[in-house]
């Protein structure tokens, strides 16, 4: 489905809204501004001890505004972030050898969403559309994605409309579809690699029964389709070379159990299989495979004292650009307060990518399968300043992150001695600092007698 049906969907439930009874509105709006500090000591994600890594420290200067307006079963939603990226350093062999002024990586950053959502008793309809535009991979994708770069420029678009319902008291049930676009812009420096853009089309369903307040199960079914289009890599000279990505389709079912111990602690548990068929155009004859996939996950909190999570994760990665893997992971997330505006958090990560040579056609390339192990942590402060009706207004936040991939394929000897292609090392080491203010008053109007 085009985004603009999706617009058309939007603009055409606004009209009723406005043509219904204005009885019980409200409207509430939001002016934001937010102002961010990055520092990133290995942009591109490389191995440090082959190739010097890529530093640069930039700013995001943010404005925006979202409003709503509420009847008591219609709600309309417009608004977002606007603003600018400035670059302040950039230093590494890459940057001179391609003599760019770090202005040069300036660019429009954006955060929009538009939304409209009906409730009755029976059945909610949303009807959303989000678009970005950023160089951080990882808040579109997530931490699947093995090389952890902010260097490509990117405009996504997400669009999606969705149903949920309840039959009776015991169960509900939610079915959305989404249509997902990804393109990258042109690498301001001529000896960067840009990723293949990509669609896709998405269908999801989820069931769930309510046995009693404390336990819950769950069906969940996803399937869809995500095409590819080319990556180009340059050489030393400049030079690109267009390298076809294989598309798939894909098909997943989950059972998910949940339980409350107490109202302060929870844990999940789903469990189910997924289905890849590769087609199109690839260099390499990738092999269709069904794999399974396991999520647990523990909580337990206590609000405005303390949360504590653990987790669990056997997947199949879905960006891949030719090289996907399976990966598990384990981690744990914590965060106190040590007052009601003020709280701390902490997180690691634990995972392992496995690319099986087999199934990725590439027994030619790598000596063994590749295995890398992945490290992730993160430590932040945040600091609520100023507050209305328990809402945060003024806020500082204090993010550091670690990055580290430690793989089995870092050596020359590590490739097949026939191999004449590129031989690329991924070991990697990152560190990244980040510090922001945020303030996003919000002014409500109404309801309207």
């Amino acid at each position: 489905m085009n985004t603009r049906y999706i617009w058309i969907l939007v603009i055409f439930a606004v009209f009723l809204f406005f043509v219904q009874r204005a009885e019980a509105l409200s409207a509430r709006f939001t002016p934001k501004l937010l102002l961010t500090y990055h520092y990133n000591d290995n942009v591109d994600a490389v191995d440090p001890d082959v190739t010097d890594p890529t530093e640069m420290q930039w700013l995001d200067w943010l404005v925006g505004l979202e409003g709503s307006l509420k009847q008591r079963t219609v709600s309309f939603t417009l608004g977002g972030w606007a603003g600018y990226s400035q670059y302040i350093d950039s230093q590494g062999d890459l940057e001179e050898l391609a003599d760019i002024r770090v202005a040069k990586y300036n660019y429009y950053n954006l955060n929009l969403k538009g939304a409209f959502q009906y409730v009755s008793p029976a059945i909610t309809v949303d009807v959303e559309d989000n678009l970005k535009r950023n160089r951080n991979i990882s808040e579109l994708l997530g931490e699947q994605v093995s090389e952890f770069s902010e260097r490509p420029l990117y405009t996504s678009n997400e669009a999606s409309v969705q149903l949920r319902f309840r039959t009776s008291r015991p169960f509900n049930g939610l079915v959305r579809y989404t249509y997902q676009t990804l393109v990258f812009d042109e690498p301001e420096n001529p000896y960067m690699s840009r990723p293949a853009d990509f669609y896709a089309h998405i269908g999801y369903i989820n069931f769930g029964y309510k046995f009693n307040p404390r336990f819950n199960l769950g069906l969940q079914l996803e399937g869809g389709e995500r095409v590819y289009g080319t990556t180009e890599i340059p050489d030393a000279s400049g030079n690109i070379t267009e390298v076809e990505v294989a598309d798939y389709d894909y098909y997943q079912g989950l059972v998910n159990f949940s339980y409350k111990f107490s109202p302060r602690t929870s844990i999940s548990l789903a469990g189910g299989a997924q289905g890849r068929m590769y087609f199109g155009e690839s260099p390499r004859a990738l092999e269709d495979q069904t794999v399974p996939l396991i999520r647990i996950k523990f909580s337990q909190s206590q609000s405005y004292r303390y949360s504590l999570n653990l987790d669990g994760e056997y997947s199949y990665s879905i960006y891949g650009h030719n090289l996907y893997f399976q990966y598990w992971q384990v981690g744990t997330g914590f965060k106190y307060y040590f007052a009601k505006p003020l709280y701390a958090g902490v997180s690691y990560h634990y995972k392992q990518d496995l690319y099986d040579r087999s199934s990725l056609d590439m027994e030619n390339v790598w000596v063994d399968d590749r295995l890398d192990a992945l490290h992730l942590a993160s430590a932040s402060l945040v600091w609520e300043a100023l507050k209305k009706h328990n809402v945060p207004y003024l806020t500082f936040s204090l993010e550091y992150k670690y990055r580290l991939r430690d793989s089995n394929i870092d050596e020359a000897g590590d490739y097949q001695a026939t191999y004449a292609g590129k031989r690329s090392f991924y070991d990697t080491e990152i560190n990244a600092i980040y510090f922001q203010l945020t303030f996003n008053p919000s002014i409500l109007i109404g309801p309207a007698k």
